[in-house]
């Protein structure tokens, strides 16, 4: 009866919690539905600011490419006009040398022309001479003197050749220097306005940095507001859950009573076997089955059902009690079912002293073979552990050989899985 207001009084608990966490829940999504609306709005204004950003971002870079396209045509122009600006100094520095040479020239003439003329004053003052003399002297005087003045005409001629060539010279000389004073300008002009497109760059450089910061920033700020969106979407969906499951626990509570009454008659009808298996072995009477305080429950088999003193090998009626216990087990699927096995403070005796130097190792052995004839009779391996406690955790104080027999047993301790719920897909 006590067991049945205990149950009672906790689905009476339960119930009360799940009402409890539905009305929360209700809350929470209410709250998560406002707050969500707040974002959608939010988003909303945000894609719409980053539309305009994007847009203004792509104006900017194509101006830019365009200022860029136009800085790069100005360098090339300033190239070009460097290079012809070399080329007409190259040509102007030609021109002056060929000036001077042709003025070294004139001047060399100059000195021949003055040169001849001395000797024409010498060759007529020795024609008069060679007259006074000699007729034929003054004949070969004129002779030479013909080819002198012929000499000089060629010189005369030669000349004014030099004077016209120096003439066209300084005339494209003037030209080059025209030419590169219109040069100069353009460069000027061109420098000119190659600053200026450098000072539209830098400013539309800042206007884009500008941009892609508010950019980067309104999309931090919308990464943000997925993140949270995200956030919401999933704390939703775990209320949803919590939800579905809070449906299922009215089944899971009917289920759990239900297979408390099935696990409660299989423990009633196993110690009622146990008891007349010990009946026919002679045995005193005494409680099997133990429902301990944290809600685990004990069977305790004696060693005299189970082994020979001071062996891990079954008897027959060992064999025919697991077989018991394996058809009681079958009740609890959900359990976790630890074998131990207990000795008393004994010594191991010396003609199985060898195979078991102590009673660590016999205690182990036998709750080894308990589960190996568990597996064997069909409960699944996962379910079992096998524990060797030796003589550490005595039932009574050893003062007799009874005594000593009562702690020699093996116990079946079922630890009961938390609860499993009926898992439904997010809505």
């Amino acid at each position: 009866m006590n067991r049945t207001y205990q149950r009672g009084w906790g689905s009476w608990w339960l119930s009360a919690v799940l009402f409890g966490t539905t009305l929360l829940g209700a809350g929470l999504y209410y709250q998560a539905h406002q707050n969500l609306s707040q974002l959608q709005d939010s988003e909303a204004i945000s894609q719409t600011e980053l539309a305009g950003l994007e847009q203004q971002n792509s104006d900017l870079a194509g101006q830019i490419a365009q200022l860029t396209e136009q800085f790069d045509q100005l360098t090339r122009d300033n190239a070009r006009l460097s290079s012809t600006e070399q080329q007409l100094n190259r040509t102007a520095s030609q021109t002056t040398r060929l000036n001077q040479s042709l003025g070294d020239q004139i001047g060399a003439l100059k000195n021949s022309i003055r040169g001849m003329s001395d000797q024409i004053a010498q060759q007529k003052a020795l024609a008069a001479t060679a007259r006074a003399e000699n007729l034929d002297a003054a004949a070969l005087a004129e002779s030479e003197q013909a080819d002198l003045r012929a000499l000089v005409t060629q010189a005369q001629a030669r000349q004014a050749e030099l004077e016209t060539q120096l003439a066209e010279a300084d005339i494209a000389l003037a030209d080059v220097q025209e030419e590169l004073l219109e040069a100069r300008a353009q460069q000027a002009n061109t420098q000119a306005q190659l600053v200026q497109t450098q000072a539209r760059l830098t400013s539309q450089s800042a206007q884009f940095q500008t941009a892609q910061a508010e950019l980067t920033l309104l999309k931090d700020e919308l990464n943000k507001a997925a993140t949270t969106a995200e956030l919401f979407q999933a704390a939703r969906q775990q209320l949803a859950l919590k939800q579905a499951e809070n449906e299922t626990y009215s089944e899971t509570i009917a289920r759990l009573q239900t297979e408390m009454s099935a696990e409660a008659d299989a423990m009633n009808k196993l110690e009622a076997k146990l008891q007349s298996q010990l009946a026919q072995l002679n045995q005193e009477k005494e409680q099997l089955v133990t429902q301990l305080e944290d809600g685990t429950t004990a069977i305790k088999l004696p060693e005299s059902i189970l082994f020979a003193s001071g062996s891990a090998e079954l008897n027959a009626e060992g064999r025919q009690a697991l077989g018991l216990l394996a058809e009681a087990l079958q009740s609890f699927p959900n359990y976790l079912i630890s074998i131990q096995g207990h000795t008393d403070s004994r010594g191991i005796a010396p003609s199985t002293l060898q195979q078991y130097p102590s009673n660590w190792e016999l205690s182990s052995a036998r709750a080894a073979i308990a589960v190996r004839e568990l597996i064997g009779q069909k409960i699944p391996a996962g379910q079992l552990q096998a524990v060797g406690f030796a003589a550490t955790r005595p039932l009574v104080a050893e003062t007799s050989r009874a005594t000593r027999q009562q702690n020699r047993r093996i116990e079946v301790i079922l630890l009961p899985n938390q609860f499993k719920t009926k898992l439904l897909e997010p809505r």
